[in-house]
């Protein structure tokens, strides 16, 4: 009887390990999945992109960046300051309106 009840609680034990396992990788891998699903990171735009969507020069970007009535950038990075994309686009709507009809990438 006893080596029955050893024997159950060790088939129990390994039972509960793997399905405890089972149940982490589960966890972890529908995790990931909504993660990358749910996670939607806003389209950002650095002064480089922000040249190559005006065709303006690099040095006449930088002024214009630089002036009062631009968008303020959402985080300064090592590499420079970076904006929202809808906000450069809604700046070249309301002050380059001959650039708002061909916005990059379409």
């Amino acid at each position: 009887m006893a080596r029955r009840r050893r024997d159950a609680l060790y088939r129990l034990s390994c039972h509960s390990d793997m399905a405890f396992r089972q149940l982490r990788h589960d966890m972890y891998r529908t995790h990931s999945v909504r993660d990358m699903t749910e996670r939607r990171v806003p389209k950002l735009m650095g002064a480089a992109e922000i040249q190559t969507r005006l065709g303006y020069s690099r040095q006449w970007t930088a002024s214009l960046i630089n002036r009062k009535g631009f968008p303020e950038p959402v985080e300064e990075l090592i590499m420079g300051r970076i904006w929202l994309a809808s906000d450069v686009e809604e700046w070249i709507t309301q002050h380059r309106a001959e650039l708002a009809e061909e916005p990059e990438g379409e």
